[in-house]
């Protein structure tokens, strides 16, 4: 796919992805790829594996899975803005989104999208739509 000027603007240099479901790593790495080829995407299983590679990196992006062998909920956004340096974050769950939206918002997440959307064909739109407030009508011309 070609890049697009929106592409290149939000193109973030490095991205974390927090998971600890290997195939939803894979598929999440797959739709960053799609969009932001030239992205550095790093992961951790945990929040404690998420932490020391926050030491070392700056992160402009960060897929959160919500439920993680050492956090789980709304809170894992909280626990991990405690060692934030300013990333976006944008939680990912397999929970009711209208349960935990309020929540999550509050802890400091920019954007909450369903585990349910991995495997749809418009995943790539919902993250950009939710988390960078990308117009719909952009991404409808992103192949173009």
């Amino acid at each position: 796919m070609k890049n697009t000027s929106w592409q290149n603007e939000y193109a973030p240099r490095t991205i974390l992805v927090i998971e600890d479901n290997e195939d939803d790593l894979l598929i999440v790495s797959r739709h960053i790829k799609k969009i932001w080829s030239e992205s550095k995407v790093l992961s951790a299983p945990s929040l404690s594996d998420a932490y020391s590679l926050c030491q070392k990196n700056h992160f402009e992006l960060v897929l959160l899975d919500l439920n993680l062998p050492d956090s789980h909920g709304a809170r894992t956004i909280q626990e991990f803005q405690k060692f934030n340096m300013g990333a976006r974050i944008v939680a990912i769950t397999g929970m009711d989104i209208d349960y935990i939206s309020n929540d999550a918002k509050n802890y400091g997440a920019d954007a909450l999208i369903s585990k349910a959307k991995l495997l749809s064909d418009d995943f790539v739109d919902h993250l950009l739509e939710n988390a960078f407030n990308i117009p719909p009508i952009a991404l409808t011309s992103r192949n173009n």
